[in-house]
């Protein structure tokens, strides 16, 4: 989490880590969201043995297991966002990882967002998502420039 070009690191350095989040849900985030748990999901009900860019593939194809996988993925991916923003209210959300780079991610995030906000009639704010341009590199480049930062104190 960055709020005034500063890398904020909570009292056990876990600000912003909402992969650790459960939403209502057996799973945390990072294991309803990450490519890697995706497929091991998909391949453990099909008895296949793909990625999880190749399960985006196959639910834009019609696989219906594949299709069930990434909308639930995408709903609790926009779930968190919905509350991120309405918690912390920040200006943009930008997201790193693997998932980053799939060119589905951005649309099927604001199809779902925009679903909330139909059942949400309060929710007025539409949170402002795009990828970091490092996807999977973003967690080692923050954690050198958070060096850099100690560093300078």
């Amino acid at each position: 989490m960055v709020e005034n070009k500063r890398i904020r690191h909570g009292a056990h350095l876990l600000a912003g880590e909402v992969g650790y989040l459960l939403l209502g849900q057996e799973m945390t985030v990072s294991q309803a969201v990450s490519p890697v748990s995706l497929a091991k999901r998909y391949n453990t009900k099909t008895g296949r043995n793909i990625s999880g860019k190749e399960v985006f593939e196959r639910a834009q194809a019609g696989d219906e297991v594949a299709q069930a996988e990434v909308e639930q993925a995408m709903q609790t991916l926009a779930t968190l966002l919905y509350d991120l923003q309405y918690s912390f209210d920040p200006e943009l959300f930008i997201i790193g990882g693997a998932i980053s780079k799939n060119e589905q991610l951005l649309p099927l995030l604001r199809a779902h967002l925009a679903k909330i906000k139909e059942h949400v009639e309060i929710a007025d704010v539409m949170p402002e998502i795009t990828v970091c341009k490092y996807h999977e590199q973003a967690n080692l480049l923050g954690a050198a420039i958070n060096f850099e930062h100690k560093m300078e104190a």
